[in-house]
């Protein structure tokens, strides 16, 4: 017998065709964690099927469409900027802490990543490498930061540039410190994501700096995704929000990554 909880998932599911973890736990006034489990029990049951911080119906377009650029489990930037938003502000703040003057520092493209931007304007001088079209204009009136655009193929998805121009300027760089955003992350299968054209671009993010600093929202502590990206092993930081489940961020904790909570 299913629960109320999950009665409520699977209405409103049914009605709004995907739902957000996020959404879900405020309306039933409980924990990121708990309506995970519940999605977990749902969809062992079949009901349905859990993508990066929410749920689809089985069956449905997002399902099984899948085309070259974009797994079915990615949102669009504009749906995604709008949920946790001071949950990604927050992060966005602190993880500004971990930037000094005369860093290089890449940014990477994505909704919380953007929050960093918008709290690095001060610390200078700087110089920014990114792929991100709006973390560009963000920094475009800052003259003590020197922003590295690189070049690519036009991702109106992200707005940003993606393909192997971009992965292949990135390999003519160094860095001192990488902020990436995803849509997973797990001890087990570290950083992850659903844009198979921005993987390869935040692998090579990664390798070619000294630090890599992972910024996620806490519906992403604990979740899946797609593609594995970055191993736990190549973290030193995750920046995330207190909403994300304790003991989880103890494993990683566990496993010699610093955890710091927004």
């Amino acid at each position: 017998m299913q629960s109320k909880r999950e009665m409520f998932i699977l209405d409103t599911l049914k009605t709004q065709g995907a739902i957000e973890v996020a959404d879900i736990a405020a309306a039933l006034g409980v924990s990121l964690a708990t309506v995970r489990r519940d999605l977990a029990n749902l969809e062992a049951k079949g009901l349905l099927v859990k993508t990066r911080g929410g749920a689809i119906l089985p069956g449905s377009q997002m399902a099984t469409t899948f085309n070259t650029f974009h797994t079915p489990f990615e949102t669009a930037y504009e749906f995604r900027a709008e949920r946790m938003v001071q949950q990604k502000q927050a992060i966005g703040k602190l993880a500004a802490t971990l930037v000094k003057p005369c860093d290089t520092i890449i940014l990477d493209t994505g909704t919380t990543v953007i929050e960093l931007a918008r709290h690095i304007k001060n610390i200078t001088p700087l110089t920014v490498i990114t792929n991100a079209i709006n973390v560009m204009d963000e920094l475009r009136n800052c003259p003590e930061i020197t922003v590295i655009l690189l070049g690519g193929i036009y991702d109106p998805r992200t707005i940003s540039v993606v393909g192997p121009l971009t992965e292949k300027a990135l390999y003519q760089l160094r860095a001192d410190k990488a902020f990436l955003a995803g849509g997973g992350l797990t001890v087990a299968d570290g950083l992850m994501n659903n844009n198979l054209m921005t993987a390869g671009i935040k692998k090579a993010m990664a390798e070619i700096s000294s630090r890599t600093i992972v910024l996620v929202d806490s519906s992403k502590i604990g979740s899946m995704a797609v593609i594995p990206i970055i191993p736990i092993e190549k973290i030193s930081t995750i920046v995330t929000d207190k909403e994300a489940d304790k003991s989880i961020l103890k494993e990683f904790d566990a496993a010699g990554v610093e955890v710091m909570v927004a």
